[in-house]
């Protein structure tokens, strides 16, 4: 420590770069705490919102995309249905209505087998069975008539319930068909017979087709084994083996995520066609599904990442500024104790030099008055004082 001209302390640069050493470790773990507390308080409310975003926006563009294959399944359903039920009651009525001879009757069966083609379509024949299990009558392309269908299992449901609707099947036509079959108890015997028709499957392929859909999806239907009943887009053909296991019964479309048999993850919608074996299925590609939704998570990200880098550089920027601050002040408050202290050692070291000045000049104002009243008595005209007065002064 110097003295400048104006007698105020100076601190030496080897003072002050030792004090900055002793309270580096200070400073710096001020700034990582203050770093630390600004930045958890600053970016923790970002990352959850930003979570609460990423899930809510996944949840609801899911849900909308998803939507779509919900209401193909259940529109085709209700078609399916709707297409199934008008057949099975246009059976039902002829029975109820025709008696069995005039069923039996080959004219006869023609002509209503011509209003019902022409009236609701889809039928490619129509005939009567026995409760013997054989066709008694039959109109349509092929040569049927006396065929028996007793060990069949359509026949044996459609005897036990009443009402029958079949896989597609090719039997004695070798054509994938299906038939929508009804029986008719006779009320004087007791006995009964079936009224069978042959459904064209092409209907409900034409249905399917006809459906405006993505290149990737794939929509077909299958019965309860897992076969197909139409034509897959890209899983096989009619009577194949599906690329899905059986999906589980519900009453309502449902919608999940599956693996076709070559491992493959899809969504799957699927909806129970009602008083059928059939099961509408679409099958959808996750990436279509989800391509709107890696859009907006990058979007999200990117903005994620650039509020973090701006929010952090921001908090560096002012932690060092604010640390650099107090470390200024600390500085300044330092120097001015130094002055204060310095000052205090100034005032006592002149308080001491007074009080010696003071001890001094006691005496020595004594010695000067008696040397001076010795230069008086010495200057007597009447000549020197007494001896004894002189010695005792000059003691």
């Amino acid at each position: 420590m110097v003295i400048g001209p104006s007698d105020k302390p100076i601190a030496s640069s080897a003072e002050l770069a030792g004090a900055d050493r002793g309270l580096a470790s200070r400073y710096r773990r001020l700034w990582l705490i203050s770093v630390f507390f600004t930045a958890f308080v600053s970016l923790t409310p970002l990352l959850i919102m930003t979570f609460v975003n990423f899930y809510q926006y996944k949840k609801t563009l899911t849900a909308e995309r998803t939507y779509p294959i919900a209401g193909l399944a259940s529109n085709s359903r209700r078609f399916i249905e709707d297409f199934l039920h008008e057949r099975r009651a246009a059976l039902t009525y002829v029975a109820n209505r025709e008696s069995y001879e005039n069923l039996c009757d080959s004219e006869k069966l023609n002509e209503i087998f011509s209003n019902m083609k022409r009236s609701f379509g889809g039928f490619m024949d129509l005939g009567v069975i026995d409760s013997d299990g054989n066709q008694r009558s039959y109109v349509g392309r092929y040569e049927l008539e006396g065929k028996n269908y007793k060990g069949q299992d359509w026949y044996n449901e459609v005897s036990f319930r009443g009402v029958h609707v079949s896989d597609v099947f090719l039997g004695y036509r070798k054509f994938p068909h299906f038939v929508i079959a009804v029986r008719k108890d006779e009320i004087d015997g007791g006995d009964f017979y079936i009224l069978r028709a042959t459904i064209d499957t092409e209907v409900l392929s034409r249905h399917i087709t006809s459906l405006d859909l993505r290149p990737s999806t794939d929509v077909f239907l299958i019965n309860r084994n897992g076969i197909l009943q139409t034509p897959s887009r890209h899983h096989g053909d009619i009577l194949a083996r599906g690329p899905i296991a059986t999906p589980a019964f519900s009453s309502k479309t449902e919608i999940l995520n599956v693996s076709t048999k070559e491992g493959k993850p899809r969504i799957l919608g699927y909806a129970y066609i009602q008083q059928s074996p059939f099961i509408f299925v679409v099958l959808e590609h996750p990436e279509q599904i989800m391509e709107g939704w890696l859009y907006l998570r990058t979007d999200l990200l990117w903005l994620l990442g650039v509020s973090v880098v701006l929010i952090l550089v921001v908090i560096l920027w002012s932690c060092s500024y604010l640390v650099s601050r107090v470390r200024d002040a600390d500085l300044r408050r330092d120097r001015a104790l130094h002055n204060i202290e310095y000052t205090n050692k100034m005032a006592s070291i002149g308080r001491m030099a007074a009080g010696v000045a003071h001890e001094i000049n006691n005496p020595l104002a004594i010695i000067g008055e008696n040397a001076g009243l010795m230069k008086d008595l010495l200057t007597i005209k009447d000549g020197p004082p007494e001896a004894e007065r002189l010695s005792r002064i000059a003691d």
